[in-house]
């Protein structure tokens, strides 16, 4: 991966489902809007054709996930392209990066190591942050959200798919915040300081 050369930052955050990054996402962009408008997007809020969809779907049926894999590797380099462009005028924040499908095809059995970060071509981001929260307090989370899916259903327990998955990114990403016992609001201020930040006064 390619150091960013905007001052704008990339900012990635990853975890499993029900570790708060989605809302911690929109939270962070809405505190840098504050400061100045337009000053963050969300990359998962802006339109993006995936033209990589059909073939991965035709991989992940075949049952090859290895293929399936680099469908996503290359949906990465495209998206790439334009978190590049956004950077020269905005901090780009991504719930979710590359991380992600390493992780979760490592949990189905597809030998990652086949792949090294720091030889592709893409910008590596400037923070990346792994949530994580004790599994009580995640699964109270997702059945507040109404509407569970048979993933959110899944446990994490010794040895399952969601533990090796969540072990995957401890190995991928350096920075870990514990939100367990973290509000949403005190989890914000935690990244931003974490980033040498201080946190916009609200309106």
């Amino acid at each position: 991966m390619q150091t960013n050369p905007h001052r704008h930052k990339l900012i990635v955050l990853e975890g499993i489902d029900g570790v708060g990054k989605t809302t911690l996402s929109h939270m962070l962009v809405e505190a840098f809007n504050r400061q100045k408008p337009g000053l963050a997007v969300r990359f998962e809020d802006l339109p993006f054709n995936n033209p990589t969809r059909s073939l991965r779907a035709h991989c992940q049926n075949a049952g090859n996930q290895s293929a399936a894999m680099l469908t996503y590797i290359v949906s990465a380099m495209m998206k790439d392209q334009l978190i590049r462009e956004l950077l020269a005028t905005r901090h780009v924040i991504m719930d979710r990066f590359i991380y992600s499908a390493l992780a979760h095809h490592k949990a189905q059995g597809v030998d990652i190591d086949v792949l090294n970060l720091d030889h592709l071509p893409i910008l590596r981001p400037d923070h990346s942050f792994l949530f994580l929260t004790d599994e009580p307090v995640r699964r109270a989370r997702l059945e507040a959200r109404g509407n569970m899916t048979a993933g959110d259903r899944r446990v994490k327990s010794p040895g399952s798919e969601l533990e090796i998955i969540e072990n995957c990114f401890r190995e991928l990403i350096e920075t870990h915040v514990d939100t367990t016992h973290m509000t949403p609001e005190q989890t914000l201020q935690h990244i931003l300081e974490l980033m040498n930040l201080r946190r916009p006064a609200s309106p």
